[in-house]
C-alpha cells in the first residue's frame, strides 16, 4: 500500500513540475520577497506582530511572557518563572491620572529600566455609596493593570483597606462615619463587614489578573503601614485571612518604618513578607531589616522619592539630586528591590487630598498636586531624577531591566491659551434650590450624618447651615468647625473661620435687618486626615467628622432649628447650574461680598493640549472646567496653578467655572500657561 503510494506522488510531482514549473518559480520568488520584507521591516512594526496568544508589541513595548510561577522567594532572593528577579518598581496610582493617561505614564515607567508598577487601590472611589461599586472610568483599575500586560510590566497591588497616601481620609470611604461608634483600622465588626463586601468586589476584578492566572499581578501588601496606627494582632491577621479567603495567592508583603519591622516579623505568618519605608539613611533600614528577617530578601515597599506639601507651607526640595543618586546606589549595591514612591505622582482631583495633623493638633490639608519631586512630574514629563535612575540601573542592574530596553517615549508639550475674562456671576446662595431638600435638625449635624444619599450622609465638598437670629445677638460661638468656614449675614460675608475647637465674635447689629435675619454658615471639608500618629488613634473617627461636630451659641446660649444644605459639586450638580437661568452679567469686582461662581469659556482651536490655569490672583476656591472639579486653590500657597489635563478639555468650546469663596482676582481673568508657577 504505501509503495504505491509513493509511486503516485512521485508521478503526480514530476508531471506538475514538467506542465507548471512557471507556476511554482513564481510562488518560490513571491516567498522570497515576502521573506525579506518582513525581516526589513521588523523593527519598524509597532502593532502587528503577533508573538503568541494576545502578545502584541505595543509602540516597541515588548508584553509580558506567560507566567508559569509565580513571585516566590527561594535561598533570600525573589524568584519569578523560576528564574532570580529583583522587583524594580515605581508608585503610580491610577486614580490620580486620567485614563487617558496611563498608557504614556507606564511606557516612562519601563522606559526608565523598572519592570514593575505598584498602586494603592482606593476605596472611597470604588464603593462611594454603602453597595454601590465604581469599575469605570479613573476607577478602571482592570484596563490599568491589562495595560501594564500589554506594555510588559509587572503590577504589585496595594488593596487597603486603609492607603494613607495623602488621599482622602487614608482611601477609607466616609460613609463609615455615619456610624458614631466607627472604630477604622480596627476589629470592630462593622468595620470589617464593610471591609468584606469592599474586597468581595474589588477581587472579583483582580483574581483573574493574578500571576497564577496567567496576570500582571505578583504581590499584594496586607494593610499599610499598621504598626505605625496601631499593634493589634488579630485585626492584621483578620486581614490576612480575609486575602486568603477571598482567594488572592500571591506573594503577600507588609510594610512599616524601620522602627516597626521587628515587630512586624512577629506579628504576621512566617509567609507574609516583611518590607520597610524610609527617604533617608537606606543602608541602616536596610541592615535593621535584614537583622530581623536574615533569610529573606530586601525589599524597599517605598522609598520615598519626594515629598508632598501641605497649604500655606514654603516651596522647597525635599530630596536632593545628589542625595537620591547616593541612595538608590546604595540600594542597589546592599541587592534590594526596590519601589519608587512616587515615581509619578499625578492630581489630587477634586476633593481627594487627605491632611494630617500634628501632635500639638495643627491641622494641615494637602494641596491639589501630588507631583512629588517625583522622577516623572505632575504633567508626565521626566525630570532630572528620571535619568540619574536610568543610568543607576542600566549601569548597576542590567540583568534585572527591561530587555530591550524601549526609549523614552516623547512628552506632549503643554500649551499657553488665551487669558479669560469671567463673563458671568451666581451667588452660591442662589443655588440652594440644586441642593435637594434639605436636612432639618435642632442642632447642627456633622455633613456625614446628613439626610442626603438616601440617608448614609455627604461625603465631600461644603456643607451650609442656615438659621434665623435677631437683633438682640451680640456674641456668635462656633464649636468643632471643620476645616473653613465662611459666616454670612443676610447673604453677606461677615467673617471667614479656619479649623478650630471653638470661635467667638461679636456681630454687628446693624447688619441685620428688623425680625429675624438670615444667618448662613458655610463650611468646607478641606481634606480628612490620612494619616495620624499612634497616640491619636483612638479618635481618628471623631477628629474626621466633617462640618460643625459641636454647637453654635447665641450670647452664649445654644441655638436650635437649623436646615443643612449639600453642596457636593458632582458633575449633576455642576451641569444643573450651567445650564440654569440665574447667572447675570459680571459687574464690578467690589460688589461681590459673598462666595460666588463665575462663568466663561474657553475656545480651543486644535486638539486639546495639558495647560495650568493660573489662580494666583484669585483668593480661595475651586476650579471647575467642562463641569468636572479640577481641583482647589488657595492664596496662601505654596500652589498657585492648577494642573488642567488634556483629556478634560475638547476641541472647540470649553465651560469654565470658578467657585470664589474670598474674593475673585481684581481683574476677573484667568490666564492658562504651558508651564505651572
Amino acid at each position: 500500500f504505501f509503495g504505491s503510494l509513493m509511486r503516485k506522488l512521485k508521478f503526480m510531482l514530476r508531471y506538475y513540475t514538467r506542465k507548471h514549473s512557471y507556476v511554482l518559480i513564481t510562488c518560490a520568488v513571491l516567498l522570497l520577497m515576502w521573506w525579506f520584507l518582513w525581516n526589513k521591516t521588523a523593527t519598524q512594526r509597532t502593532t502587528t506582530r503577533i508573538q503568541g496568544p494576545g502578545r502584541e508589541v505595543i509602540d516597541g513595548f515588548q508584553p509580558l511572557p506567560r507566567l508559569y510561577k509565580g513571585l516566590e522567594i527561594k535561598d533570600g532572593e525573589f524568584m519569578l518563572n523560576n528564574k532570580p528577579f529583583r522587583i524594580l518598581s515605581g508608585s503610580i496610582h491610577y486614580f490620580r491620572v486620567p485614563p487617558s493617561k496611563w498608557k504614556d505614564r507606564l511606557m516612562k515607567l519601563k522606559a526608565a529600566g523598572l519592570n514593575t508598577v505598584q498602586t494603592y487601590v482606593a476605596w472611597n472611589l470604588h464603593e462611594p455609596t454603602p453597595g454601590k461599586f465604581d469599575f469605570t472610568g479613573i476607577c478602571d483599575i482592570r484596563q490599568f493593570i491589562k495595560t501594564a500586560k500589554e506594555l510588559g510590566i509587572y503590577v504589585i497591588v496595594r488593596p487597603g483597606p486603609y492607603i494613607c497616601a495623602e488621599w482622602e481620609y487614608g482611601g477609607l470611604p466616609a460613609w463609615l462615619l455615619k456610624d458614631k461608634d466607627m472604630k477604622v483600622r480596627s476589629t470592630y465588626p462593622p468595620f470589617l463587614s464593610s471591609v468584606s463586601r469592599f474586597f468581595d468586589h474589588l477581587f472579583q476584578v483582580l483574581h483573574p489578573l493574578q500571576a497564577s492566572n496567567g496576570g500582571p499581578i505578583i504581590a499584594f501588601q496586607v494593610e499599610n503601614e499598621y504598626l505605625s496606627f496601631q499593634n493589634d494582632t488579630n485585626y492584621l491577621t483578620t486581614i490576612y485571612k480575609m486575602f486568603q479567603a477571598k482567594g488572592l495567592r500571591e506573594l503577600l508583603f507588609t510594610s512599616d518604618g524601620s522602627n516597626f519591622v521587628n515587630t512586624a516579623v512577629k506579628m504576621l505568618p512566617d509567609k507574609v513578607l516583611v518590607a520597610v519605608n524610609f527617604m533617608r539613611n537606606p543602608k541602616e533600614s536596610l541592615q535593621t531589616l535584614r537583622a530581623a528577617q536574615p533569610t529573606k530578601p530586601l525589599y524597599v515597599a517605598e522609598y520615598w522619592s519626594g515629598w508632598f506639601m501641605h497649604w500655606k507651607e514654603e516651596k522647597k526640595e525635599f530630596q536632593s539630586l545628589p542625595t537620591f543618586k547616593e541612595s538608590v546606589a546604595t540600594m542597589l549595591e546592599m541587592n534590594a528591590s526596590i519601589n519608587f514612591y512616587m515615581f509619578h505622582g499625578g492630581t489630587n482631583f477634586g476633593f481627594m487630598n487627605g491632611a494630617n495633623v500634628e501632635e500639638d493638633g495643627q491641622y494641615e490639608p494637602t494641596i491639589t498636586s501630588y507631583d512629588y519631586e517625583a522622577p516623572v512630574n505632575e504633567w508626565g514629563k521626566p525630570t532630572k531624577k528620571y535619568y540619574i535612575l536610568r543610568d543607576l540601573l542600566t549601569k548597576m542592574v542590567p540583568q534585572f531591566v527591561p530587555h530591550p530596553l524601549p526609549p523614552i517615549p516623547a512628552s506632549m508639550e503643554c500649551a499657553d491659551y488665551d487669558m479669560l475674562k469671567m463673563a458671568y456671576s451666581l451667588p452660591l446662595l442662589d443655588t440652594i434650590a440644586y441642593t435637594g431638600t434639605p436636612t432639618f435638625g435642632s442642632l447642627p449635624l456633622p455633613m456625614e450624618s446628613l439626610s442626603v444619599h438616601g440617608g448614609v450622609g455627604q461625603n465631600y465638598g461644603f456643607t451650609m447651615y442656615r438659621t434665623t437670629i435677631t437683633r438682640e445677638t451680640r456674641m456668635l460661638t462656633i464649636e468643632g468647625l471643620k476645616d473653613y468656614g465662611v459666616v454670612l449675614l443676610e447673604g453677606s460675608t461677615i467673617k471667614e473661620v479656619s479649623w478650630t475647637p471653638q470661635v467667638s465674635f461679636p456681630i454687628d447689629p446693624t447688619q441685620m435687618v428688623d425680625g429675624e435675619s438670615q444667618l448662613d454658615i458655610l463650611v468646607e471639608n478641606m481634606g480628612r486626615v490620612n494619616y495620624v500618629h499612634s497616640a491619636m488613634a483612638s479618635y481618628m473617627s471623631s477628629m474626621c467628622r466633617k462640618g460643625i461636630t459641636g454647637n453654635v451659641k447665641i450670647n452664649d446660649k445654644v441655638k436650635t432649628n437649623w436646615k443643612m444644605y449639600s453642596f457636593e459639586f458632582d458633575q449633576g450638580f455642576c451641569q444643573n447650574i450651567d445650564s440654569g437661568g440665574l447667572w447675570q452679567r459680571v459687574k464690578s469686582t467690589s460688589l461681590y461680598k459673598a462666595p460666588t461662581i463665575y462663568k466663561t469659556a474657553l475656545t480651543v482651536n486644535e486638539i486639546p493640549h495639558d495647560t495650568f490655569a493660573d489662580m494666583s490672583l484669585w483668593g480661595k476656591g475651586i476650579l471647575i472646567v467642562n463641569n468636572v472639579n479640577v481641583g482647589r486653590y488657595w492664596e496662601v500657597g505654596p500652589q498657585k496653578s492648577l494642573y488642567i489635563p488634556s483629556s478634560i478639555l475638547k476641541q472647540g468650546i470649553n465651560k469654565i467655572m470658578v467657585l470664589e469663596l474670598k474674593r475673585p482676582s481684581p481683574s476677573l481673568t484667568i490666564p492658562f500657561r504651558k508651564e505651572p508657577l
